[in-house]
């Protein structure tokens, strides 16, 4: 309508004198004022779709908060720090909407805020259910460096809930290997039985070399649950530095374990396993009758250890199998 052009208008040439004497006041009560009304049409044109507005008004900020001189540092810091809780809302329900278009604009509202848009993105990450959502944060946290990411990780911590922790889990992989699989390995300690079902699901999708050291450490957990799986990882992913873990396994009071162990052995085709193997494949015991067979799964893994072997080598493993 006439009256919103006006207005429209009329704004435009206010924001206009602002960003004119913003770089220019130099009275501290003023500039803290210029500051605040800045914010405030940064809120307005977020809350009411206007982007690129948006972005322009928050590169003025951040220009005389690194350009001008000490007063006018501050205030626009300040400004800036304030922007985080009123823009955070807004960044929230955009990011949350599902809409790609609003995800993208507060993609590049994010990227312009740096570190101040860290804390509305972590609250995403800890409250919403949608792994489509949590995907996006993550690599929006990503995109604003290691910083925001050590910010992740720290919710991998003794007092963190739990639905947070898997919220947090399930969303690694966003960040690559490295780091993330030590950091991991730290919380383990504190990781109930859901958790570590969670940290080895991440660890199947990660090729880290510090893989191998966690897998080995939930081996030794006291849930045959999570032994199972963890010397199942270890086979598929033929951790040659586990074998003689896997060899010990082998033994293990659960049968299951035994199992896998003898699998991932076989896949491993290695030195420690193949002697191990070997000796598994005498009867266990003959009783009475003198009846007695090997424990489940090692013949098959053998013709596993056979397979994976090197042809060079398997005449000799399989001529070493049959005078066990």
């Amino acid at each position: 309508t006439y009256h919103q052009q006006r207005k429209d208008t009329l704004v435009a040439w206010v924001e206009s004198k602002i960003l004119l004497h913003a770089g220019r006041e130099k009275q501290p009560g003023v500039l803290t004022a210029l500051a605040e009304v800045l914010r405030q049409r940064i809120v307005q044109k977020l809350a009411g779709g206007e982007t690129d507005g948006a972005l322009a008004l928050i590169t003025v900020l951040k220009k005389h908060a690194v350009e001008g001189d000490e007063k006018t540092r501050k205030s626009m810091e300040q400004a800036l720090a304030s922007l985080a809780g009123g823009a955070g809302d807004l960044l929230v329900a955009d990011v949350r909407s599902g809409d790609p278009r609003r995800q993208s604009d507060a993609l590049k509202v994010a990227a312009k805020l740096e570190l101040a848009a860290v804390e509305p993105l972590l609250r995403i990450l800890k409250e919403t259910d949608d792994a489509r959502t949590r995907q996006v944060v993550a690599q929006m946290l990503l995109g604003l460096g290691s910083v925001a990411v050590q910010k992740v990780l720290s919710l991998l911590s003794p007092g963190t809930p739990t639905e947070i922790a898997r919220r947090v889990i399930e969303t690694l992989p966003e960040f690559g290997d490295g780091e993330i699989v030590s950091r991991v390995a730290g919380f383990l300690p504190y990781a109930n039985l859901s958790l570590k079902r969670d940290i080895l699901r991440y660890l199947s999708r990660v090729d880290s070399p510090r893989v191998e050291a966690v897998l080995l450490s939930l081996m030794g957990d006291s849930e045959p649950a999570i032994r199972q799986e963890a010397v199942r990882l270890a086979g598929e992913k033929k951790l040659a530095g586990a074998a003689a873990r896997l060899a010990e396994l082998a033994d293990d009071l659960d049968p299951k374990t035994q199992e896998e162990a003898c699998i991932a052995l076989g896949r491993l085709a290695s030195r420690e396993g193949l002697p191990v193997l070997g000796r598994l494949l005498k009867p266990r015991s003959r009783g009475l009758l003198g009846l007695g067979a090997a424990r489940p799964g090692v013949s098959a893994t053998l013709q596993v250890a056979s397979q994976n072997s090197h042809p060079s080598r398997r005449s000799s493993q399989n001529a070493s199998a049959e005078n066990w």
